[in-house]
């Protein structure tokens, strides 16, 4: 499907939120993410797509979930712009003694903070992008 463009009433589902519907977990996140995606309100970025096809054991599950991502609304999360302001957002956080964990999750929390883009997740990472930065998150 075509490149998405963020509009109002679509959500970013990070890693954490499509691992645990994958695997069955039965958190607040994965039933959200259904009900989103029986909407079509959810997009999938391109970084959040290569973080949970890269844990996938099976090859002909990787490649199923792979082609059901490319059904979905696509971003492209990373642009120099978006890449200079996630170090920003990064080197911000830690002068207040709060180091992230993953770059990408910077990346992810920067683009959606970019484009006021809510996010559904089940990472730590993201709760100090939201008290300190900004992000909007989905809440059970």
């Amino acid at each position: 499907m075509p490149a998405a463009s963020p509009s109002q009433g679509l959500v970013l589902p990070d890693a954490s939120a499509w691992i645990d519907l994958i695997e069955g977990n039965p958190t607040w996140q994965a039933r959200r993410l259904r009900e989103l995606l029986d909407l079509r309100l959810v997009v999938v970025g391109d970084l959040v797509a290569m973080e949970v096809l890269r844990g996938v054991r099976d090859d002909l599950r990787m490649r199923r979930l792979a082609k059901d991502f490319e059904k979905l609304p696509n971003v492209l999360l990373v642009e120099q712009g978006t890449a200079l302001r996630a170090a920003h957002h990064y080197r911000y956080l830690r002068s207040l003694g709060i180091t992230v964990r993953s770059t990408v999750d910077c990346l992810i929390g920067t683009y959606c903070i970019d484009h006021q883009l809510p996010l559904l997740h089940a990472d730590r990472d993201f709760d100090a992008f939201r008290d300190h930065l900004g992000l909007i998150v989905v809440d059970a």
